[in-house]
């Protein structure tokens, strides 16, 4: 009875494992954060864009010819370049100083998304999206001042996902790929009566399946 279930199992599970395949990817993770500020706080302000790294890996089932679903678990690095015109006060009174910040951050996402593809002989095209969140594992703000952003900031971030990307088989032993993909947080990374900001994110990445 044992050797039957098993069997069994093996029979069920077999077409299952042969439509899942799993991988590498990795690229670049462009991201910057949109600030708001009060007049009281700060007299003008701009933010540019911060290039880090991501690594990560996937699985992907693939049950139908059109439609796969992903999951991923993924390291990334963001963050921003802050200027502004910080409003403070001294012995001889208001004070304006000007700040340039660099806003370092890194975090553990896991993503689920649905992916939409089409078959072109060797090329695969594809669309894909769903929702993410990111585990915060370092947060570095580099100044004196507003240091207590980074240990009061949000430590989780939920959003979606939005992208689209190609993939490239039957020319090397494992299927190429590469895609650009959109980012829009729900909540915001820090939050208080003097400013808030959140991030915007846009990866470039190339992986690999097997």
């Amino acid at each position: 009875m044992k050797k039957l279930f098993i069997v069994l199992l093996f029979l069920v599970s077999a077409p299952l494992f042969a439509q899942l395949s799993y991988g590498v990817k990795g690229g670049i993770t462009s991201s910057s954060e949109d600030w708001q500020f009060v007049p009281k706080f700060a007299s003008s302000g701009t933010v540019q864009n911060y290039d880090g790294l991501n690594i990560g890996i996937f699985g992907e089932y693939s049950g139908d010819k059109y439609i796969a679903v992903i999951a991923e678990l993924n390291y990334r690095q963001k963050g921003a370049n802050i200027f502004f015109d910080y409003t403070g006060r001294d012995t001889s009174g208001t004070i304006v100083v000007p700040k340039n910040i660099q806003h370092r951050v890194s975090y553990l996402n896991i993503s689920l998304l649905g992916k939409a593809k089409y078959t072109i002989g060797f090329f695969t095209p594809y669309l894909l999206g769903g929702l993410k969140t990111d585990y915060q594992l370092s947060n570095k703000f580099d100044d004196v001042d507003l240091g207590f952003i980074a240990t009061e900031s949000t430590s989780q971030i939920w959003g979606v996902v939005v992208g689209g990307g190609f993939e490239v088989k039957d020319l090397l032993p494992f299927v190429v790929l590469g895609e650009i993909r959109y980012e829009f947080d729900f909540n915001k990374q820090y939050v208080d009566d003097n400013f808030q900001f959140k991030m915007n994110t846009l990866e470039f990445r190339f992986g690999i399946k097997f």
